[in-house]
């Protein structure tokens, strides 16, 4: 009987949890954990769990990887991951690896005046600030002369700022 509870404990190596592509993810991107374990024998099937700041994030699987669709805010944790075996007689846990989901940085804004870059007195302009890339909000502010003149936030790429009834100053 020692004999196999000796056998049944180097049933596999220590489990290491590698995220793909690293622990600092972008909004919106997929990110993949993978569990690594290199069996003892061939003819024990493990099983993989994964977990989230310690709760299940699903099922005992034989998959050895969990993939998110697209990553959130909430996805930001630390990971873990459990191998075992069908019968639960061995478990083992992985090291935990911090994965932070960070916002995407904004872009260098584009500044565009309409109708044109000729301003008549009297008329109105509309001062159109727009972005390629970057999470929402997104916080738009607009300056005169290194002076803050409007600001607000955005779902959008693009937002205008309409100044009524140009005058010289």
């Amino acid at each position: 009987m020692l004999i196999n509870l000796r056998l049944s404990k180097n049933l596999c190596s220590e489990p290491t949890l590698q995220a793909v592509p690293s622990v600092e993810v972008f909004i919106g991107e997929r990110f993949k954990l993978a569990c690594l374990a290199d069996p003892f024998h061939d003819d024990h099937l493990q099983l993989y769990v994964f977990y989230k700041n310690g709760e299940f994030l699903n099922f005992p699987s034989d998959k050895s990887s969990y993939t998110t669709k697209e990553a959130t805010l909430g996805h930001s944790g630390t990971y873990q991951c459990e191998v075992k075996l069908r019968d639960n007689k061995l478990r083992k846990k992985s090291n935990k690896v911090p994965i932070s989901i960070k916002r995407i940085p904004v872009s260098v804004p584009d500044l565009s005046i309409h109708p044109g870059n000729e301003v008549v007195e009297g008329d109105s302009n509309s001062l159109n600030c727009s972005v390629t890339r970057g999470s929402t909000p997104i916080q738009y502010i607009f300056c005169r002369d290194g002076n803050e003149i409007s600001w607000e936030y955005s779902n959008y790429s693009r937002t205008i700022h309409t100044i009524i009834n140009v005058s010289k100053r």
